[in-house]
């Protein structure tokens, strides 16, 4: 950085500096890596000159410095290790005991330090060093310091007692976690509980302070895991609490798996959360496959990464998946390799960094119970702290999706009863999930207990058929029966159809965006289709926000219903002001950037005599982000519409789903970020704007079913959003 900004100050050339990546005239230089620097000493000491015009920097007497470089450590949170992949030269350098005093003592005398604060994560590192170190330290700066260790580097009484007569009076420890298979497993640092206690009892009996680093909201963690964090600090008697949050850097393996959660943003093309996948399970017919094959095309809709099939003859499992759409995937000869009488598919949508072939569904599995095959919709939120134990028993994982710690648990259930083992595994789990399994000689289909995600029974003669929407029946040509009750589980063997309810009770949280957004409009559910649903609320949101125009029009496709509905109660024509591309895959054509509102652009098309000179109702089913919002507004403006009055069919956008919904972080949601709708409109610049409420949007919504509005209210179901997701009432728990 010295030669960088040294030849910016001089004009000369700075595109060839190693180690920059710099960018001049719109041409990208990606110059080599220059080995470490091995000899710290030979760097001049940092002008601490340059702080004088920051009075708050210097002003209360303490001098920061570092006595060391690199770190061997290779936590998972942590990018250092990261980085090492791409350098050369030594990891960790120091510098030497000599060089160090000399620099405090400039320092001291110069500035009038009177408390130094050593930031190396790793100053206790080398016990040689410091006992040749800290005598010089004690004789020749003679000042309070404190500085930073985790507890198993220093394991002798006589390192604390060093520590102790040359002046450190605080000593920062980086515990993380409370759980110790999570430190272990999650975050691979080695520090077990009786490191901590004991590096505790030693700095009590040589008077140094404790003050504990922890981290919230690490991937998968609940509560309760986070509150034995907060006692286990107590109880090692520190005299103070350093809390942060979880932060996932890319390129480090704690990060990825925060992505492969949703707890990252997306890969996100539209506006639109998108649904995680669709599962369908055929039992009982001949072509079972291909019937399967047909259910996931149409629930196309729910998934476009990738598809998979698995059948059963009654002996073994065949198996077919690949990513893309239902129509790539699978050929006539694929479809004919796939024999037998029951088969389970699914089709899926990944988070970031997760679309592998390992994780294609469904997945399967050789374990000593024979094969079985899994196909999951849902986000298991506890899946990472339930890997990291497995892991600890020597499992190992061939993906990264959170499916796989079922098949694992199943594995490991301990008992040869494949029912019971099922019903173990799944007592484990936290979050949303329905489930197909498919061993050879039986297919089962799952709910969990709070039925997140729908799942419904079907009939074509006498084969039975499940699926995520009821859409799929009708390519089938199967009878629609009705949707699985939360938690139960319906066996397909032998003896035909066998259902039970073998979870404790609770409270049913169906996803209410299902029939807002996510089910195609000819699926049923309850004793209406989902148009009828989308149309009710269209009609709801015309009585709530009711507008003076002259045509009301929809953000096809998914908006139509509810558009349809707007019209028809307030009176003002309904017409297709916006053609929608069904045709549009991913462009690897960067446009020039004259072409405004490109992503947009490709998808919709306004219709200049539907809009030119008229005042504009828009219907759209929710505003995520506000950014196609606000492309769509424009284009209309472009087509010559004189108003534009915005209408959303469900309320404001406020909270991340974790429960099997790619979703934003809370940070990118438009009206988190709002203090009212009135910010929003401006955001997006229409002339006014309208959510439906709450309210009304239950009101429209069937009575017999109680629904998940987490990302409206913030209210998660108790007990399955990950820490990173707490509600108010959760962080105010941990906080008393």
């Amino acid at each position: 950085m010295l030669e960088y900004v040294t030849a910016l100050q001089d004009g000369t050339d700075f595109t060839a500096i190693p180690n920059l990546w710099v960018k001049k005239d719109g041409k990208i230089f990606k110059n080599g890596i220059r080995p470490n620097l091995e000899d710290l000493d030979s760097l001049p000491f940092s002008d601490k000159e340059l702080v004088r015009p920051f009075p708050h920097l210097w002003k209360d007497g303490i001098g920061y410095f570092m006595t060391a470089r690199g770190c061997p450590l290779d936590c998972n949170f942590c990018f250092n290790h990261a980085q090492r992949e791409i350098e050369s030269g030594p990891n960790v350098r120091r510098r030497s005991a000599e060089n160090v005093i000399r620099e405090l003592k400039e320092c001291k005398e110069k500035y009038g330090f009177r408390y130094i604060a050593f930031q190396d994560d790793i100053f206790l590192l080398q016990p040689r060093w410091l006992k040749y170190f800290l005598p010089l330290y004690r004789d020749e700066i003679r000042l309070p310091f404190h500085c930073h260790s985790i507890a198993n580097l220093i394991r002798q009484e006589e390192h604390f007692q060093w520590l102790s007569e040359a002046g450190c009076i605080r000593i920062f420890f980086a515990i993380e976690t409370g759980n110790e298979v999570t430190r272990r497993q999650l975050l691979n640092k080695t520090v077990k509980d009786e490191d901590l206690f004991r590096a505790a009892a030693m700095c009590e009996k040589y008077g140094i302070e404790i003050v504990s680093a922890i981290i919230i909201g690490i991937p998968g963690e609940t509560v309760e895991s986070a509150l034995e964090t907060v006692q286990k600090t107590i109880d090692t008697r520190v005299h103070c609490m350093i809390c942060s949050f979880f932060m996932p850097y890319p390129g480090t393996e704690l990060g990825d798996r925060a992505r492969q959660m949703g707890l990252f943003e997306g890969n996100f093309d539209d506006e639109h959360p998108r649904e995680a996948c669709g599962i369908v399970g055929v039992f009982g017919h001949p072509e079972a496959a291909k019937l399967t094959y047909l259910g996931l095309y149409a629930l196309q809709h729910r998934g476009q990464e990738s598809a998979g099939i698995v059948s059963s003859d009654g002996r073994q499992l065949y198996t077919h998946r690949g990513p893309g759409l239902v129509a790539d995937v699978f050929t006539e000869s694929a479809l004919k390799r796939l024999a037998g009488h029951m088969a389970i598919g699914h089709v899926r949508y990944s988070t970031a960094g997760s679309s592998t072939q390992e994780n294609i569904q469904p997945l399967v599995a050789n374990y000593k119970g024979g094969g079985l095959a899994v196909a999951h919709n849902g986000t298991i939120t506890n899946a990472p702290i339930i890997r990291a134990e497995l892991e600890d028993r020597g499992a190992i994982f061939q993906g990264s999706t959170d499916t796989e710690v079922l098949v694992h648990l199943i594995a490991q259930a301990g008992t040869n009863d494949f029912d019971e083992a099922l019903f173990m595994a799944l007592l484990r789990l936290r979050g949303a999930y329905s489930l197909l399994l498919l061993k050879a000689d039986r297919m089962m289909a799952v709910k969990d207990p709070r039925g997140f995600r729908p799942l419904c029974l079907g009939r074509l003669g006498s084969s039975y058929v499940v699926a995520s929407e009821s859409c799929a029946f009708d390519i089938m040509n199967a009878e629609y029966l009705r949707e699985l009750a939360p938690g139960e589980m319906i066996c397909f063997g032998a003896q035909g159809p066998i259902s039970s309810r073998p979870f404790p009770p609770a409270e049913q949280a169906f996803c209410v965006f299902e029939y807002i957004y996510f089910s195609r409009p000819d699926s049923f559910a309850a004793t209406r289709s989902i148009y009828e649903y989308r149309a009710r609320l269209g009609e709801q949101l015309a009585e709530e926000h009711p507008a003076d125009a002259d045509v009301v029009i929809a953000v096809p496709d998914s908006s139509v219903p509810a558009a349809i509905g707007y019209a028809q109660r307030s009176g003002i024509p309904y017409a297709m002001g916006l053609i929608r591309s069904h045709y549009v895959g991913r462009t690897f054509i960067e446009p020039d950037q004259a072409i405004r509102d490109f992503g947009a652009r490709i998808k919709y098309n306004a219709v200049r005599s539907v809009l030119e000179g008229q005042r504009v109702v828009v219907v759209d089913d929710s505003i995520v982000r506000g950014t196609t919002s606000r492309k769509i507004v424009n284009m209309l403006r472009a087509a010559g519409a004189r108003e534009i009055h915005m209408r959303i069919s469900a309320p404001p956008w406020k909270n991340p789903c974790y429960f099997g919904i790619d979703t934003p972080k809370r940070e990118r949601l438009i009206a988190a970020q709002a203090s009212d709708v009135e910010m929003i409109r401006q955001a997006i610049g229409c002339d006014s704007l309208g959510f439906i409420s709450l309210e009304g949007l239950l009101r429209v919504m069937p009575k017999t079913i109680q629904y998940c509005t987490a990302c409206f209210t913030g209210e998660y179901p108790a007990g399955q959003a990950p820490v990173g997701t707490f509600d108010k009432q959760s962080m105010e728990r941990i906080a008393k």
